[in-house]
């Protein structure tokens, strides 16, 4: 049976699922190395704020197969 999940489109749970799907693509890997002096660099999106953490950390190994050190997690609008 299909409901309707927080933001107003057709799902199939009202519940946790719909709150995980709109969490999801907050985050985007920029640079799995960096050529220079960082690293991994995964960004969050603007419209998501500062959160994506742990889908950073999903998105890094499934693209890049882990991280380069040193690491960094960038909230919009930092360098």
């Amino acid at each position: 049976m299909s409901s309707e999940i927080p933001d107003g489109t057709p799902g199939e749970e009202a519940g946790n699922a719909g709150v995980t799907a709109r969490a999801r693509d907050c985050v985007y890997v920029e640079w799995c190395n960096e050529p220079g002096r960082r690293g991994t660099i995964c960004r969050a999106r603007p419209e998501c704020g500062c959160s994506g953490v742990i889908e950073c950390n999903d998105e890094v190994r499934d693209i890049c197969g882990g991280f380069v050190d040193p690491a960094y997690f960038l909230c919009p609008g930092q360098p």
